[in-house]
């Protein structure tokens, strides 16, 4: 099985089967990490798509200096705030297939014609209910590098290039994360 670095630059290339690999191995990821951050499987399984067109759109650009996945989340974390931009200031935004080439249109179907529907699996522990309510209510910034650790499995390092800040800054963000969840959860009313 080829490893991401190599489907990347096959994809570079211009061939669309290593696409549908990159895209069958990570947008279950995808996502889950976009279901995380807004709680809606529609919402969540758009943003992921969009982000693999993304990937798709900046193939060129790729240079495999740290692992895929952290170019990956970048794109992914990059979308999701132009999203969160997107929504305060409505601009007229122009449809990504207007913006792919022939290429991508036929990528764009494959990967549609592939995609399976978003799970619509019912929480069926209390604990977990509760776990996820709590880390639902932390704040943004202790939110997303909270996820990014725990459900992504991204190193602290990764999670800083992601987010472009400190790796100093990810370990306090999580060290109060943690705190704030140990405070959420020892309340009975989550």
């Amino acid at each position: 099985m080829p490893s991401d670095r190599e489907l990347m630059a096959q994809v570079k290339a211009g061939d669309t089967e290593a696409v549908a690999a990159l895209v069958e191995r990570h947008r279950p990821r995808l996502e889950s990490f976009f279901y995380r951050l807004c709680r809606d499987r529609e919402e969540a399984a758009d943003a992921a798509q969009e982000t693999l067109v993304r990937l798709w759109l900046a193939r060129d650009s790729y240079q495999p200096r740290a692992k895929f996945t952290t170019y990956l989340y970048t794109i992914a974390w990059n979308h999701w705030l132009n999203r969160l931009r997107a929504v305060r200031s409505r601009p007229r935004v122009t449809p990504l297939e207007e913006q792919l080439g022939e290429g991508g249109r036929r990528l764009l179907a494959q990967m549609l014609a592939r995609a399976e529907p978003a799970e619509d699996v019912a929480l069926r522990r209390y604990r977990m209910q509760r776990i996820r309510r709590a880390i639902a209510r932390l704040p943004r910034k202790q939110h997303v590098v909270f996820v990014l650790s725990h459900y992504e499995g991204l190193r602290y390092a990764e999670i800083a290039e992601v987010l472009g800040i400190p790796v100093g800054t990810v370990k306090s963000r999580m060290h109060h994360a943690v705190a704030r969840l140990r405070e959420l959860l020892d309340r009975e009313e989550i």
